[in-house]
Formats: C-alpha cells, structure tokens, sequence
C-alpha cells in the first residue's frame, strides 16, 4: 500500500536524523558531559544504534579484498606449505581450519582452499578458480599419500569468518566514552613529550621528531623508530612512548589505526565522515612516505619497527612489498607468521575460553574480539592473506 510504504520512509528518515544527532552528540569533544545528564536514555537508544550499525555492515562485501593479488598471496601461501610440511603434518594443519568433529573428506579441504584464496565457497568458483583449487587438492593429496574421500562431512565447519553471522557482545555507551577520555589523556601526555600530529595521505600519525642536530650524537645520524600498534590503539603503550621519546635520538613514527582501536567513531562512521579501511597497498605508501619525511637528510628512508600483536600483521606487507625500508624489526606476540593456521582465527573469534583458567584470552575474546566494530573490522575489512610473513621472508635483524 502506498500509505504503508510512505509511513516507512518517513521513519527511516525519521531514524537516520535521529541517529545523526545522536553521532555527532557524543562523539564530539563535550560527549562524556551530555553523557551524565542523559544516561539512561542515551544508553537505551546506543543499544539500537549499535543494532542498526551492525545490520548495515554485516551485508557489505568485504572492503580490502582483492580478487586477483589476494588470490594469488593466498596461493603462495599454500604452494609454500605443502612444500614444507609432511603428510601428518598438512592434514593437521588442515584440521585446524574446521569447527567440530568428523572424517575430513576432499570437500572438505576443498572448501578450506576455496575460501582461503578466492573468499568464496566452491559451488560459488568459476571455471579458472576450480581448476586452481583441485590443482591445491591434488598436491595435498600427493602429499599424504593417498586421495582424501570422497563427499563432504558436514560435521566440520570451515571457519570462514567473512561469511557468518556476527559474534556480537553488547558494550556500554560509557565504555567508548570513557576510553575517549583516556586518550584525550594519551594525547596530552604526548604532546607533553615532543609528539606532534601529522598525515600521510589517509594516514594519521604521531611523530616525535629528531631532537636538533647538535644534541644528537656524530653520524650517522639514526634511523627513525616507528611502533605499530595492536587493538585498543595507543593506549597500552604510553610507557613505551615516554620511553622512546626520551632515549631515541632519532624521529620517532606512531601511526594511528582508527579501525581497529574500538571507538565511538567507527560505530557513527557513517554520520561522522569516517574513512574506510586502508588496504596494504595503500597502507604500505603512506608508511613509506612518513618515513621518507623523518628520515635523515642524506640518507634512504629507512627505519626501525616495533610491531606487536595486530600491528605485526600491518609490518608484513611492508617487509614482503618494501624490504629496503626495514633496517630492524621487533615482533612482539606476533600474530603474522602464524596466520596461515587455523588456531590463530579460532582463538580470536571463535574460541570459549573459561574465565577462571584462561582469565586473559578470555577477557580478549568476550571484552575485545566480539566488540562490534572488532566484529566489523575483522569481518569486513581485513582479509588475512595481507597480512602473514613467511619467517624466511624476514629482511633484517629482528
């Protein structure tokens, strides 16, 4: 009916106003304040927000995704594998991929390959990735010994986490606002010792730059330190920070990974203006110019990387595409090498850890991993070939 149909778009419009208002309200500098006269409102109404943010992007195809340079990275990767892993080994590493228990059957690896390269389900591949797929399965089968049964045992899921329904636990309105405030803090504290704000392109950074020639000590001069960060942003490394400005006589580089460090910002994106994920190729040109900046005149932009964590996985491209620019690297709980097993993505997204016996993996899976804009990030917007490093790739001390 056309009365029907109208009374919905005005409450769609009706709606998005409403979340506009509420976006540009509490994500503006003076949040926190409206926050406390109007908490229980603003957390009823934050806890449909977040339902509609979620339904809009869960429906989105996935960001950073490239069809053909993500393929074959992801081809590589298996080529590489198969190589170097005995038959026990491969079907063990292959078992790491399914959620449940059950006779692992070529359907099976076959829908492990299909998604790991082409981010599809077999029945989904065209003629030229089903011909790619059974060249994979065929080598795994040479490797083991024998061919694989035939069918699919349903028993075992593939955790292809960009084609599933979203793991999401509710967080308080009061939660983004208050860690807001710590980094107001942070920023604060950083400036304070020598950080100043600065972009490369998309890419926002903070930069302590090199004290004055004549503090610093005879050349060569040092490279610049950059630190990659993990989820929650800078905010569990402000003792580092101080650490570095105060003891490196280089520039030192912080970059700022806004979609994976849960803001309030991510969940208003669309009302806010927020920019969409870098891919590695872009991300790996605004690394490379920043570095190019603060590098000592005279001298290739190189630098020094402190990566932890997710902040590994951003150091990989960089060292796979642009090894010249990494004079050393830090890998700190690294999560890059290990990418290509199944363990790594159980653990972050689909793991119950107890929380009494695994009280840290499980504050990570239920506090962090299941917020919704980690939902979103990890679902939507980073795609796992990008990111992994093959240790023999290593380019440099480390």
């Amino acid at each position: 009916m056309p009365g029907a149909a109208v009374r919905r778009e005005l409450w769609g419009a009706a709606v998005w106003t409403t979340d506009w208002v509420f976006a540009h309200l509490y994500c503006s500098w003076f949040g926190l304040l409206v926050y406390l006269f109007t908490a229980p409102l603003a957390e009823l109404y934050f806890s449909g927000f977040v339902r509609r943010f979620v339904s809009r992007r869960a429906l989105r195809q996935h960001a950073t995704h490239s069809e053909h340079s993500d393929a074959a990275e992801a081809i590589r990767m298996w080529d590489l594998l198969i190589e170097s892993y005995p038959g026990q080994e491969l079907a063990a590493h292959f078992r790491g991929w399914f959620i449940g228990e059950g006779t692992m059957r070529r359907g099976n690896v076959e829908a492990v390959v299909a998604w790991t390269v082409f981010n599809l389900a077999p029945a989904a591949c065209n003629a030229e990735q089903c011909r790619v797929m059974e060249r994979i399965v065929g080598r795994v089968e040479s490797v083991l010994g024998s061919p694989l049964p035939a069918g699919c045992d349903p028993s075992l899921v593939v955790m292809s986490y960009t084609h599933e329904p979203w793991a999401i636990g509710h967080k308080p309105l009061i939660v983004y606002l208050l860690l807001e405030l710590f980094r107001g803090f942070l920023a604060v504290f950083m400036r304070h010792h020598g950080y100043q704000l600065q972009n490369a392109g998309r890419l926002s950074f903070w930069c302590r730059p090199a004290p004055d020639p004549l503090r610093r000590p005879r050349p060569p001069p040092p490279a610049p330190i950059v630190l990659l960060h993990g989820v929650l942003g800078l905010l569990p490394y402000a003792i580092l920070l101080r650490v570095l400005a105060r003891t490196h006589d280089g520039a030192v580089l912080v970059p700022i990974f806004t979609h994976c460090s849960i803001t309030l910002r991510h969940v208003c994106d669309e009302f806010k203006a927020d920019q969409p994920p870098h891919d590695s190729a872009e991300l790996v040109a605004a690394i490379r110019t920043m570095i190019a900046r603060h590098a000592p005149s005279g001298t290739p932009p190189r630098a020094s990387f402190i990566a932890h964590s997710l902040g590994t996985s951003f150091l990989a491209p960089l060292m796979r595409s642009t090894p010249e620019l990494v004079v050393a690297a830090a890998f700190v709980d690294p999560i890059c090498f290990l990418l290509p097993d199944g363990a790594v993505l159980k653990n972050v997204l689909y793991a119950t850890p107890h929380p009494i016996r695994h009280t840290f993996h499980w504050l990570h899976r239920y506090v962090v991993a299941n917020e919704a804009t980690q939902q979103d990030y990890f679902r939507t917007c980073w795609w796992w070939a990008q990111h992994w490093l093959h240790p023999g790739e290593i380019c440099c001390d480390s």
